[in-house]
């Protein structure tokens, strides 16, 4: 007779909770698969949509969770409670949590069943340390220099993405409506210092000075890239588009200093289906400006799509009076 998942899980739960070592789980985890509890495979589109994960826990109540292998990703609130782990809107429960590996299945709206999505991590060092030193990872050179890359990269150690910070030195949102972008490389030395920055596309002599001067100022924020144990030179590229992508709606007369690079990041974050990721991007957004029509209509959107629509009309509600039509269709076909 084929075993009832639930009663496992209930089992196991009420073995791994008593266990569950906060030293252990407050580390930093790559994904290494996804399937389902049963062992079959999860459809290809939602293997694309998680190609990367890292999660990497701060504390008892923070982590940050990234999409893109050289980032950080946003900050965002966990708790542990009676029956798992809840992750922003998500349950999870731990069957796994060892030294190097952590296992989370996901909670859907029927509970936990053979259905239930998988998560296999392991502990990003170990993860690190088995993949092998390609010849695309590093330039020879009398002192060798190494590119970025999974196998290693430099951790910038402050609360907003190493982007952003850049972003914001160089005040673009007076920029808004040029199509244009800038492209820089430098190199992070095994010291943790800044050197050789090289400005390959700019947009003016003042902009070019102030990402100069932005990348020296981020060296204090900057770690050095570690492989095998030791520290090694590195060099970054960065790569910045103004956020002519993002549309402007000249009938609300959405203010520029609306738009930013943060915003511009949660929508990109949207297009590739990490919903639970905009969302945090955008609730942090508008804690610092609640006022934000952009954001609150991108928020608006994903909780239509994950339908929460009290919320939505109640983001509706505050921008109902704004000279959009867009706004307005939404609001009278939610909220009426």
């Amino acid at each position: 007779m084929k075993p009832n998942l639930m009663i496992i899980l209930a089992f196991c739960f009420v073995n791994a909770q008593s266990q569950i070592d906060l030293e252990l789980l407050t580390n930093s985890w790559i994904k290494s698969d996804i399937k389902y509890v049963n062992g079959e495979q999860v459809p290809a589109n939602i293997k694309k949509m998680f190609s990367f994960m890292r999660y990497e826990f701060i504390d008892d109540e923070t982590l940050h969770i990234a999409s893109e292998p050289l980032s950080k990703g946003p900050k965002v609130q966990y708790s542990l409670k009676a029956d798992g782990i809840q992750i922003r809107f998500v349950e999870y429960y731990i069957s796994k949590l060892t030294s190097d590996s952590l296992v989370l299945i996901e909670k859907s709206g029927t509970g936990y069943n053979d259905y239930s999505v998988k998560y296999s991590f392991v502990r990003e060092d170990v993860f690190e340390s088995n993949l092998g030193l390609n010849p695309e990872y590093y330039i020879d050179a009398t002192d060798t220099i190494y590119l970025e890359s999974l196998k290693g990269w430099a951790r910038f150690n402050k609360d907003q993405s190493f982007i952003s910070f850049i972003a914001e030195k160089l005040k673009f949102e007076n920029y808004l409506r040029q199509s244009e972008c800038v492209f820089a490389s430098f190199i992070i030395t095994k010291n943790g210092t800044v050197k050789d920055i090289v400005v390959h596309k700019g947009v003016d002599k003042s902009i070019d000075k102030r990402l100069i001067d932005a990348i020296q100022t981020s060296e204090k924020y900057l770690e050095p890239v570690i492989l095998n144990g030791v520290s090694v030179n590195t060099l970054r590229t960065i790569y910045i588009p103004f956020p002519t992508s993002v549309s402007y709606d000249p009938e609300a007369k959405t203010p520029a200093s609306f738009f930013s690079l943060e915003l511009e990041e949660a929508i990109v974050e949207t297009r590739k289906g990490n919903i639970d990721i905009a969302n945090e991007m955008l609730s942090d957004i508008l804690r610092n400006d609640p006022e934000n029509i952009e954001a609150l209509f991108q928020q608006t959107l994903i909780f239509i799509e994950l339908g929460f629509t009290d919320k939505a009309c109640e983001n509706l509600t505050r921008i109902k009076k704004l000279r959009s039509k867009r706004y307005k269709e939404l609001y009278n076909s939610y909220c009426k």
